[in-house]
């Protein structure tokens, strides 16, 4: 049986890993600064926003089930 690759979801995976990347630098530098701070602000925004890329993980890992 010959199983094609769905290029899609390739692109998708390598997109989420980069953004899994910058959760983890944002999470290193998250608890160095004073919440109170402008930098911790930006930090803590990007973080939330890249944060659909875990789920997007499960939801490619279902896909391919």
């Amino acid at each position: 049986m010959e199983k094609k690759r769905k290029i899609g979801l390739d692109v998708l995976k390598i997109i989420a890993a980069i953004a899994v990347i910058g959760i983890h630098v944002t999470a290193y530098n998250w608890y160095d600064q004073s919440t109170q701070s402008f930098n911790w602000l930006i930090n803590n925004g990007y973080n939330s926003i890249i944060r659909w890329s875990v789920p997007l993980f499960v939801m490619i890992t279902g896909a391919l089930f």
